[in-house]
């Protein structure tokens, strides 16, 4: 799947302080592992990479005083 099929476009730069670069960040690192893994459009969502995302991103801003 092309860049531009994709649901999630990567940043260019990402702040891992900023909640909203943590989520989109780590939502397109799952969304490049599920396309690697063979899924189709149609078979994810937005909202699903998103919600999958969030476990990462709480992770990576543990203990840098993001919130």
């Amino acid at each position: 799947m092309a860049q531009g099929n994709r649901l999630i476009q990567r940043l260019e730069v990402v702040d891992l302080t900023s909640t909203e670069d943590a989520l989109v960040h780590f939502a397109a690192e799952i969304e490049s592992a599920l396309i690697t893994a063979g899924a189709a459009p149609g078979e994810y969502s937005r909202l699903d990479l998103i919600t999958l995302a969030q476990p990462f991103a709480l992770e990576a801003m543990k203990g840098r005083n993001c919130f």
